[in-house]
């Protein structure tokens, strides 16, 4: 149930992918889908791992990183300029409600929250986003083979990473400290291939 109400919060993500879509800069659109997937797997989650306590995930955690797993692999089969802001600069901002909200959750000791903002939003943004960015595109959806090669396949691999923590009983701050270096580590190398 907090994934549903989590998913209704990336309003941010639909309005700049349909924006990007009908302005003819589908790159930028499907950047933000993907950054933003990355974002809240590996730059907002972590965040909640830094409470008093640490985190404990519980077995709708585990379920919905399965589900997030399965979609993650559908949107990356079907992807095959402007790219790389989109997947950067644009997906950082419009997940910082996603950041807070891991934060608050993780300091209040509410892991649920933190695992399904994170689960349930990836869900959303995969699926109902990125469906209406392929229905207004005229022209079809596709990325550079060097951001299929390296973005995707993070992005999967992250996706299986979560499934593997959530099987953890608790996951400390380390874990999460590892994770945001991850994502920063990410940023820097997709800004700097720049697409």
């Amino acid at each position: 149930m907090i994934g549903l109400l989590t998913a209704g919060g990336e309003w941010e993500e639909l309005v700049v992918v349909v924006l990007a879509m009908l302005s003819g800069h589908p790159g930028l659109a499907v950047g933000n889908v993907v950054g933003s997937c990355l974002a809240n797997l590996i730059g907002s989650m972590p965040l909640g791992f830094f409470g008093p306590r640490p985190l404990v995930p519980d077995r709708s955690a585990r379920v919905s990183s399965v589900v997030m797993l399965v979609v993650t692999l559908v949107a990356a089969a079907i992807l095959a300029d402007g790219y790389a802001i989109g997947a950067t600069v644009v997906a950082v901002d419009t997940t910082l409600p996603n950041k807070a909200i891991s934060f608050i959750g993780g300091r209040r000791g509410q892991g649920r929250v933190v695992t399904a903002n994170a689960t349930g939003s990836n869900i959303f943004v995969l699926t109902l986003v990125l469906g209406l960015a392929a229905l207004t595109s005229g022209f079809g959806l596709t990325i550079g083979p060097e951001a299929v090669g390296v973005d995707l396949t993070l992005l999967v691999g992250a996706s299986l990473l979560v499934i593997l923590l959530f099987r953890r009983p608790f996951l400390h701050r380390g874990t999460g400290a590892v994770l945001l270096a991850l994502y920063v580590a990410y940023l820097a190398y997709a800004l700097g291939r720049g697409g």
